[in-house]
């Protein structure tokens, strides 16, 4: 059940790569990472944030990076 006044978002998964990536409506698509590999998840958001506006080609843009709390 949604919480009160949250949006209802179009959320899929997305099966490529080595972590989990779940497409949110049509403009964002979080990746996991697990602790064991924060690393990556580090170095892919630098190589985003480097990328960005750099090539021919649409890059995803990076939003935000870092770790999730649990609240």
């Amino acid at each position: 059940m949604p919480t009160a006044g949250a949006a209802r978002r179009r959320t899929r998964a997305v099966h490529r790569g080595t972590q989990p990536v779940y497409a949110v409506d049509d403009g964002h698509a979080p990746t996991l990472f697990p602790a064991a590999a924060v690393g990556d998840g580090m170095r892919e958001a630098r190589v985003l944030e480097f990328l960005h506006g750099r090539l021919p080609v649409a890059t995803p843009e990076l939003y935000a990076a870092g770790e999730c709390e649990n609240a």
